[in-house]
């Protein structure tokens, strides 16, 4: 696997070879792995002078007798690199990729410091797919160290694009949230060659099996509404059980959900309220659902809120994560098997007498959900995974990267917490601000953003100096 060889061989060259092997002596007999040959760049039109291409990589990094590639797509813009300027790697998580907005923060960051930004679409996702059917062989090279790989043999074979045009050696700052955040900051701790440093925004390093913590934060950022938004939700909650317990096809027919069980849309039903805090509109949900609790068309209305926004039941519904044909829009199957298979972040109910979410969502309800996904006993065994990354520990192993959260961020209980004690090699930042929420410092800078989000992606900016002008000295 090129990801060892680069380990082994430091100064190799990426252009030619990205191989698996046990030992040097591999590397001379065994076929090219993962080679930039068969890459295919297209230009498209944008302010920023976006190339899209397409890179060779295995699909299992860990049998050095498997050769079969996939073609993994990537984006990068030079529009204001300049030749010792950092490569910025922007590691998308789990939906299909594509380059950074032009006002994303990754974009501040390229214009600060002269940088190359590079995209990489995740493995699975969008177009970037080893099968033409997601079954439940195809899926199992579908994990967080295939996908770091993936990274690792990815960064050499870019490093080298760009060496005829760059002013000395090109520095790799890997760049990611929630999901893609983990990645970052596993992808700076498993291959401190490749990487120099990374930011991991709302970053899920601890794979967490009862994550109770999640439910706990929706409830205590939606209190700060008002005690009364957190009775409402609690009246939904118990009025959909009692009407779906009389009759299941009223509620079908109100959601639009006709093929859900009872299951599935318990799932989606409570990530109604959850998603109002984790994308930071939980003022406007709390608001909208004081205008509805008398109206009889409360239920009908609720859904198009929820569509409104993007959760419909159909993408949590069985049915639909059991479909195997490959779409790029569709990417909930993936998604279902990463945290059935490897990752957990079970959201669970709050461990007290009030949760928002209905009682019967403990982890035996999601070794349930996982295995009516598919069809067979999945379940994650979240401490080898965290073995494999250090879980929170990376904070105290790893160095050279920024964890940021916002306070309001349900996922921020899977991430580093700043204490007094945290290692100096690494940062950890608290954007403690209201509705500072999932990837918050991660989207556009506005006018009127918080000081504490401004007072973060400043010391982000600064850290970030430090690291470029340490290496450049």
């Amino acid at each position: 696997m090129c990801f060892l060889l680069s380990t082994i061989l430091a100064n190799y060259n990426p252009s030619t070879q990205c191989i698996l092997m046990k030992s040097v002596a591999f590397a001379l007999v065994l076929a090219l792995a993962c080679a930039g040959a068969s890459e295919e760049e297209l230009q498209a039109s944008s302010r920023h002078e976006i190339v899209a291409g397409t890179f060779a990589n295995p699909i299992d990094h860990t049998n050095h007798f498997n050769q079969a590639t996939f073609k993994q797509r990537y984006w990068y813009t030079l529009s204001v690199w300049k030749y010792r300027g950092p490569i910025l790697l922007w590691i998308c998580g789990a939906e299909a990729g594509g380059f950074p907005k032009d006002d994303a923060f990754i974009m501040t960051l390229a214009k600060d410091f002269s940088a190359v930004v590079v995209a990489l679409e995740h493995r699975y996702y969008g177009a970037s797919l080893p099968f033409i059917e997601f079954t439940m062989d195809s899926l199992r090279y579908l994990n967080p160290t295939q996908a770091l790989a993936d990274i690792a043999c990815f960064i050499p074979f870019f490093r080298n694009k760009l060496d005829d045009q760059a002013k000395g050696p090109l520095k790799v700052f890997a760049i990611g949230g929630g999901y893609g955040g983990a990645l970052s900051a596993w992808a700076r701790y498993k291959y401190p060659h490749l990487v120099d440093g990374a930011l991991s925004s709302s970053g899920m390093v601890n794979t967490i099996l009862d994550f109770y913590m999640f439910d706990q934060q929706v409830k205590k950022s939606i209190l700060k509404n008002g005690e009364q938004c957190v009775k409402n939700i609690q009246h939904l909650l118990d009025e959909v059980q009692e009407m779906w317990n009389k009759n299941a096809w009223s509620i079908k027919n109100a959601y639009r959900a006709p093929y859900v069980e009872w299951d599935d849309f318990m799932f989606f039903f409570s990530d109604i309220f959850a998603q109002a805090v984790q994308w930071s509109y939980r003022t406007k949900m709390c608001a909208f659902l004081k205008s509805i609790m008398n109206d009889e068309q409360r239920h009908h209305k609720l859904s198009l809120f929820a569509e409104e926004h993007k959760i419909t039941p159909n993408f949590y519904s069985f049915e639909y994560i059991r479909i195997t044909q490959t779409d790029p829009i569709n990417n909930y199957r993936q998604w279902t098997y990463q945290f059935c298979s490897s990752l957990g972040y079970f959201n669970t109910i709050s461990h007290d007498d009030s949760p928002l979410r209905f009682k019967d969502m403990n982890v035996s309800y999601w070794k349930r959900y996982c295995q009516k996904s598919f069809d067979v006993t999945l379940f994650p065994d979240t401490f080898h995974t965290n073995s494999l990354y250090s879980g929170v520990r990376i904070e105290e192993a790893g160095s050279k990267i920024i964890f940021t959260n916002g306070v309001e961020d349900p996922w921020r209980w899977a991430g580093v917490q700043p204490t007094d004690s945290n290692n100096s090699k690494v940062v950890v930042l608290l954007a403690n601000c209201s509705n500072c929420a999932h990837l918050v410092d991660l989207k556009a800078e506005e006018a009127d953003d918080p000081q504490e989000l401004n007072d973060t992606r400043k010391e982000i900016k600064r850290v970030f100096k430090e690291w470029i002008d340490e290496e450049d000295s």
